[in-house]
Order: C-alpha cells, then structure tokens, then sequence
C-alpha cells in the first residue's frame, strides 16, 4: 500500500512517562523506557502515540535499541481503521 500526503504525520515531540531499570541478572544494562510521540496528522490533527523502547548499553555505547509503536493508535492518527 503506496503512502499519500494524506498519511503524512510529523513527530513533534517526545514526552519521556516512565523508564524502568531491567533486574535481568545477565543483562543489566538494557533499560525499558515508556514514551509518548507528540505531534499533528494530515488527516486528524494533533495525536499522542504511545511506544516503548528497550535499549541497551555496553561499554558506553548503545548496542540495541528497540522501538514498539502503538500501531491501532497510529493508524487513528491517520484516519485509518485497521
């Protein structure tokens, strides 16, 4: 399915709610951060998209960094109905 101008949203900001420290005995340097994108869709105006990332850090670094999206919640943004 092509995009149009019409699914265009834009991340405006990003508002930190919760991070949360892993007690993962092998695997102490990953952090669990809940978030919320701010910003304005084409089609429905002003929306607030949840996510959470999951991100680890070795030596400084950032080793892995996963980023989970609402995806019923961006889909409202759009307009659309999954």
């Amino acid at each position: 399915m092509a995009l149009s101008e019409q699914d265009r949203i834009d991340i405006n900001d990003l508002i930190n709610l919760h991070g949360h420290l892993t007690d993962a005995g092998d695997d102490p340097q990953t952090i669990i951060v809940e978030q919320e994108a701010l910003g304005t869709s084409a089609t429905t105006g002003e929306f607030a998209l949840p996510n959470i990332v999951v991100l680890t850090v070795r030596n400084g670094q950032i080793a892995r960094l996963r980023d989970y999206a609402n995806i019923l919640a961006a889909a409202a943004a759009m307009g659309r109905d999954i």
